[in-house]
């Protein structure tokens, strides 16, 4: 959100030279306000954004008008409201930034390891799309800003549609979409986002990023040991956790060679006599 902007007055040769708005001291003053205002630093930042997150950003600068630069005048706080409601375009800025910020509650965890990448073939990976904070209060959140045809893609392909209170776990409370899509290998850069009518998309937390950094924030290449700690809140749940979640962490047991061969070579003996 800006700080307000005032509308400048356009510069003209007067007709005379007024001492207090014209002097030394006054232009000294009006070029120091000028550093104050965040406009100028905004741009600068915006235009050193990558190209695949300067959308996420928003700025909404509101025209005071007559109105005093006084924000800290407690008794016009009112007035200032009303300037917001009343700038052009404030209502579309406010649902996207409403939007935006409702979807950054949403990340994504990969669920166990992947495959060893091969040459020429798509690699497949499973995981399942949580909410931060409490689910069903931001389901409904989003259900009352009338959403039409949410769903959750990628770049490249559909993941799934959004099913608001029926993606929400009825045993533990935590929101849960399981999704799968395919890469060409671990350290691809990629997108999950969610995308309302077919047009409109916001990326949920987290993104961009490439599933070996994934892997390697949730420990999924440690053998021993949970990232959870045995902590209630993030402890699997065994209606809307896969089933993999139950194996991640274990080791497979190990055979030796040795002990193969062994086993190949061993006789059965019966006791008896042998008959001709």
């Amino acid at each position: 959100m800006g700080t307000g902007e005032a509308a400048s007055r356009p510069d003209q040769t007067p007709h005379f030279r007024h001492v207090f708005r014209d002097s030394f001291l006054r232009r000294g003053f009006d070029a120091f306000m000028s550093n104050l205002d965040t406009k100028a630093k905004w741009l600068q930042m915006v235009d050193q954004l990558d190209c695949t997150v300067r959308g996420d950003y928003l700025r909404m600068d509101v025209s005071l008008g007559g109105m005093p630069c006084t924000l800290d005048n407690a008794e016009i706080m009112d007035d200032y409201r009303n300037l917001v409601i009343l700038q052009p375009g404030s209502a579309r800025l406010a649902k996207e930034a409403a939007i935006g910020l409702l979807v950054a509650r949403f990340f994504f965890t990969l669920d166990g390891d992947f495959e060893k990448p091969v040459i020429g073939l798509d690699l497949w990976y499973h995981g399942t799309i949580r909410c931060k904070g409490p689910a069903m209060a931001v389901v409904e959140a989003l259900r009352r800003l009338s959403l039409d045809n949410v769903d959750f893609v990628t770049d490249s392909e559909t993941l799934g549609a959004f099913g608001g209170v029926q993606d929400i776990c009825p045993a533990c409370g935590r929101y849960s979409k399981t999704v799968s899509f395919t890469l060409r290998h671990p350290g691809e850069i990629m997108n999950i986002y969610m995308r309302v009518n077919q047009h409109k998309q916001w990326r949920i937390s987290g993104f961009p990023a490439s599933m070996s950094s994934f892997a390697e924030k949730q420990y999924l290449y440690d053998q021993f040991g949970r990232l959870d700690h045995g902590r209630p809140a993030t402890t699997p749940c065994n209606t809307c956790n896969p089933a993999a979640d139950s194996f991640r962490g274990k080791r497979r047991k190990r055979t030796s060679v040795t002990s193969t061969e062994e086993r190949r070579n061993k006789r059965v003996c019966i006791a008896g006599d042998v008959a001709d």
